[in-house]
């Protein structure tokens, strides 16, 4: 990919629209990006991987929060990317641009904002034309081939980034190498491998512990249980050796399984023999009961007779104090009364005072809209201009984008009519040249007629000295008719793309009349604005629209109409309330003189007596439901105890505690034997559960112990864990490695004058660590090799700057030989001297002489004396521009 030609509009530090053309270095590959830090040097790169690729090269940068938009732009200036690119001998043209926000268009509403959405539109080399971020981001795809991240590690080389990866540990290495090479697969069928194994492990260990701990289960409570000694103490030693003998303990549970069978059958006959006593002993003990409970129930309603007898003089007196208390619930409807007109008279005063209050309030905010009420005609007038201004105004932006688009128009037919009118004058001379060789042919055919001493059909010459030569044919009358019929419609062609070239100048003169008409009238209407003096009226016009303006007018000129209805109904309401006032007053007396009547009619002396009688009504309802419910307990005793009286034959109650000690004698021996009969019974079952999940357990063990073993063997083998210590991704990884640097070194030992060279340690240092991806060099000046954290800032930079163009080759190689033209690289000049700086001047010319074009983004002063192509970003406080120098 060779970039043609950059444009940026709206786009980070660059407020208007910036064309780089790259056409200028042409001759000469290398070239110089410098600028002052900040400037907005590697937002070159940033756009232009943006156009292909829809990303931004910086991990900071973020297009999707509007990051990419220029702070510098004005609300109207768009913000996009253009970029024009030769790839394949075909060329290619992408525009971009990202999601941001942009002042609403007429028509969608006056003012405000409304998001841009992302977009991106693909010319190709046949004319084809492919819109949509997608469609485009997979059209560019299968024409690059390299995906972004492919692309910014070939074609932006961050020395900062190389000089990290110089001296990084192994197992950072391991993580750059993995994201670039793509050896995750391998790491990932390592640790699958090993995931794999331990599964199986645990599935093993699981069956295992599941197996022993059924037994151990088993062995709980086998203490206390009924299995003899001899077959307890066997599986206790069975189970608590550390590796079990699974046949031992299989006959063991045989034997404890017999033994429960029989322990069982004894312990239920045992059971039934209990069961017969107990039956027996029960019916005797039920009658004796029943005549027990009869005495003692007659004894206990006796005593609660004589406790009714004892409570009917305080009943009385209950009986008493309801009555009274119903009284004086009649005469609180009466209090109630007067309580309710004398509150009714309160909040009559209460809502006068409300009123009076609001009457203020109104009449205050009808003397702050009197003012513009008085000036009411002066306002509307004024706003109405204001509304035609803004009118106007729209028209003329309306205006000049319609002339915008009828000038390229115009400029596209006129391009087009030339053409035509080339097309025209070509078929014109096909058509002469035609008719001249016809006519030729012609005079050719009259030669063949002459005979010397006859007379020339032409001139009627007898004599024929010099006769001309006779030609073939070349051009039929057809062909020449065909000729002169392309010639006319070529003609017919180009004058109606005239007439549509003169038309369309036409339009765009009386738009550019209509602009300078309309251009006027809105200076005539500013003026006019202008000239209101009056500061109510300014007030209005200082909004930001006449259509809030006029809004706000109108609302407050209701407003003002509606506090005058207002006040008039205040005034109305007052007056109502006043003379409710004077009626309620009356009432309020009226009701208290009723209330001490019903004192005296229901029986009560004085108000004080009156209070005291008083109860709420769940109060009477509970004192009345109390004395009902005693007359009803007490007819009940007294029915009960006559009715016991007669029915009872004895008053002494039967001794029953030696009969119901035996029959819990006889229950507790039931129980026993149940409970014997069902203890054996779970131990039965348990033996023979336990014994059937140690046999399928174990066959599941064994599969999963043969499975485990195949699979543990090739995890030792992929995760190093093998005579050489050597991880599978590690041995992938080496090679590439060891590829990279091979390299790297063609660079290398050309910078530093055939001193070093870069290889990879073959021996690692901490037998713990599998990682052997670090790098030494051979110093040739000594012999030896030295680490390359012992070089020094310069030789730093040179063997990063080899290890990334190295790097670029390798991945372009592994790519399918795909070619990269362009290449940047960003900073790290700084660090050289001046022999260093002509060395990797150098380098970096060699690669332009493969037809790269490689660019340097550097503020080093010294690269901009040794590079004379140069783009120069300049900073200003209005935002950068870019400067072509060659």
């Amino acid at each position: 990919m060779r970039p043609i030609k950059l444009v940026l509009c709206g786009w980070g530090p660059y407020r208007d629209k910036v064309t780089i053309d790259f056409e200028a270095f042409e001759g000469q590959g290398l070239f110089l990006i410098t600028g002052p830090t900040g400037a907005g040097k590697t937002t070159l790169f940033d756009a232009m991987t943006y156009a292909l690729y829809g990303a931004l090269s910086g991990e900071m940068r973020d297009k999707e929060r509007g990051s990419v938009r220029s702070d510098f732009a004005t609300e109207d200036t768009p913000t996009y990317v253009e970029l024009v690119m030769e790839h394949g001998g075909q060329k290619y043209e992408i525009v971009r641009n990202p999601k941001y926000l942009r002042p609403k268009k007429r028509g969608k509403g006056s003012g405000g904002f409304v998001e841009e959405k992302e977009n991106a539109v693909l010319k190709c080399a046949d004319g084809t034309v492919i819109e949509g971020v997608k469609e485009v981001n997979e059209k560019l795809l299968k024409v690059l081939v390299l995906d972004y991240s492919q692309f910014k590690q070939i074609s932006m080389i961050a020395q900062g980034e190389f000089a990290r990866l110089l001296t990084a540990p192994p197992k950072d290495k391991t993580r750059i190498f993995r994201e670039i090479f793509g050896t995750g697969v391998y790491d990932r069928f390592t640790l699958s491998l090993g995931n794999r194994a331990r599964k199986l492990y645990a599935q093993v260990m699981e069956q295992k512990h599941k197996l022993e701990e059924d037994i151990r289960v088993l062995t709980v409570g086998l203490e206390a249980s009924g299995f003899s000694q001899e077959r307890k103490e066997q599986l206790m030693t069975l189970t608590q050796a550390t590796y079990w003998n699974y046949a031992e303990v299989r006959s063991c549970m045989e034997a404890m399984e017999e033994e429960a069978w029989e322990e069982e059958r004894k312990a239920k006959q045992a059971y039934e023999e209990a069961e017969k006593a107990v039956e027996h002993l029960t019916k005797r003990l039920t009658k004796w009961k029943e005549e027990n409970r009869r005495v003692e129930q007659f004894q206990k309603v006796s005593k609660e007779r004589e406790i009714f007898l004892g409570l009917s003089k305080e009943y009385a007196e209950k009986e008493r104090l309801l009555i009274k208390a119903v009284n004086a619930g009649l005469a609180e409807v009466a209090q109630a009364k007067a309580q309710q007109s004398a509150q009714a008279v309160l909040k009559n005063r209460e809502e006068q005072k409300i009123l009076i209050a609001e009457r203020e309030a109104l009449t205050q905010e009808k003397r702050m809209l009197a003012s513009a009420a008085d000036r009411r005609e002066q306002i509307e007038a004024a706003l109405k201009v204001m509304a035609e201004l803004e009118s106007n105004i729209s028209e003329q932006k309306q205006m000049e984008y319609n002339r915008k688009d009828r000038e390229e128009s115009f400029l596209e037919g006129q391009k087009l009519y030339l053409e035509k009118e080339k097309r025209s004058i070509c078929c014109q001379r096909k058509y002469e040249e035609g008719d001249r060789q016809q006519k030729l042919s012609a005079i050719g055919l009259a030669v063949s007629m002459l005979e010397e001493g006859e007379p020339c059909p032409v001139c009627g010459s007898v004599n024929h000295p010099a006769p001309a030569k006779v030609r073939e044919a070349s051009v039929t009358k057809e062909e020449l008719d065909v000729l002169k019929k392309q010639w006319d419609m070529a003609l017919e062609d180009a004058r109606k793309h005239h007439e549509k070239v003169i038309e369309r100048k036409t339009q765009l003169k009386m738009l550019d009349k209509n602009l300078d008409s309309l251009a006027k009238l809105i200076k005539e209407k500013e003026q006019i604005l202008r000239k209101q003096r009056s500061k109510v009226v300014q007030e209005y016009l200082s909004m930001p629209s006449s259509f809030q303006a006029q809004n706000r007018f109108q609302k407050e000129m209701v407003r003002f109409h509606e506090i005058q209805t207002l006040l008039e109904e205040k005034e109305r309401q007052l007056a109502t309330l006043k003379a409710a006032e004077a009626l309620g007053s009356q009432q309020e007396k009226d009701d208290a003189l009723l209330f001490r009547e019903a004192l005296t009619q229901y029986g009560f002396r004085s108000k004080v007596e009156y209070e005291r009688s008083k109860m709420t009504r769940q109060d009477r309802e509970s004192l009345d439901k109390d004395i009902r419910e005693f007359h009803r307990k007490e007819a009940a005793n007294r029915e009960l105890y006559e009715h016991l009286k007669a029915s009872v034959k004895s008053t002494t109650v039967r001794d029953l505690a030696t009969s119901e000690e035996e029959l819990d004698r006889l229950r507790q021996l039931r129980k026993s034997a149940l409970e014997g009969q069902k203890n054996w019974n779970r131990h039965l079952i348990e033996v023979r559960k336990t014994k059937q999940l140690m046999q399928s357990r174990q066959e599941l063990m064994e599969e999963k112990e043969k499975e485990y073993g195949y699979v543990k063997d090739l995890e030792n083998m992929a995760c190093g864990n093998n005579s050489k210590k050597l991880v599978f991704e590690q041995y992938v990884l080496a090679g590439y490695f060891e590829e990279i640097l091979r390299a790297a070194n063609l660079r290398f030992r050309k910078m530093t004058s055939g001193r070093y060279e870069m290889s990879r340690v073959g021996q690692v240092g901490d037998g713990r660590v599998k990682d052997n991806l670090e790098i030494q060099v051979m110093d040739f000046y000594t012999g030896k090799f030295r680490s390359v954290r012992t070089l020094s800032g310069g030789e730093s930079f040179k063997a990063s700057l080899a290890l990334a163009l190295g790097m670029s080759d390798v991945i372009q190689a592994m790519s399918g030989g795909i070619r990269v033209d362009t290449l940047f690289i960003d900073e790290g000049f700084g660090a050289l001297d001046s022999e260093s700086l002509d060395q990797a001047c150098e380098t970096l010319m060699s690669l332009v002489e493969k037809n790269r074009l490689i660019g340097i983004i550097s503020h080093v002063p010294e690269l901009s004396e040794r590079i004379d192509r140069q783009l120069v970003v300049e900073r200003t406080p209005a935002g950068s521009t870019v400067k072509v120098v060659h």
